[in-house]
């Protein structure tokens, strides 16, 4: 989360075998399908065909580069090779077939072992399960940003702080 536009061309995903750059070639939304707005979601898929993705429409398609099963480290990469953020998470489980990973904690390290969870909200064609293009509704622990002031004038009262450190109730 940010407040501003992050243009993710240049940026490239890379697991332990595959690197994949995104481009405009890949995106599925236009020439500004890979500009992440603040706060925003992008769909990443292995496919261009809406079928496969539960009848969402992704917003870039990764062409079936990366593998995600085993034990998966997802490593995201700026134009420069600066690694920005790196994701460690078990997708051995037979429930992934039709799930996707979250974290019900998006204030904690993603790359900790235990930090994603399988989603639990139903979508779409075939009852495929996750939230695309949404926040992580469906897992989401209540966690308060770490920013968020809680003691002193300025404090929250509210049940959790919003990702922009504003008060905000916790969805249900």
């Amino acid at each position: 989360p940010g407040a501003s536009y992050v243009n993710l061309a240049g940026y490239a995903l890379s697991d332990a075998t595959t690197e994949h750059v995104l481009s405009a070639a890949g995106s599925l939304a236009g020439p500004f399908g890979l500009l992440l707005p603040p706060r925003g979601h992008l769909l990443l898929h292995h496919s261009a065909d809406k079928v496969s993705n539960g009848g969402i429409s992704a917003h870039y398609d990764l062409d079936g580069d990366l593998s995600l099963t085993g034990e998966v480290t997802l490593v995201l990469s700026d134009p420069s090779g600066a690694v920005v953020d790196v994701a460690h998470f078990d997708a051995t489980s037979a429930t992934l077939a039709d799930a996707s990973m979250a974290l019900p904690n998006p204030w904690v390290d993603n790359g900790a072992p235990g930090a994603w969870v399988t989603s639990s909200k139903v979508y779409g064609l075939a009852g495929l399960r996750g939230t695309p293009k949404r926040r992580n509704f469906d897992v989401l622990t209540g966690v308060p940003d770490p920013s968020c002031p809680t003691a002193g004038p300025d404090s929250c009262e509210a049940p959790v702080c919003d990702f922009d450190s504003q008060c905000a109730l916790q969805p249900t």
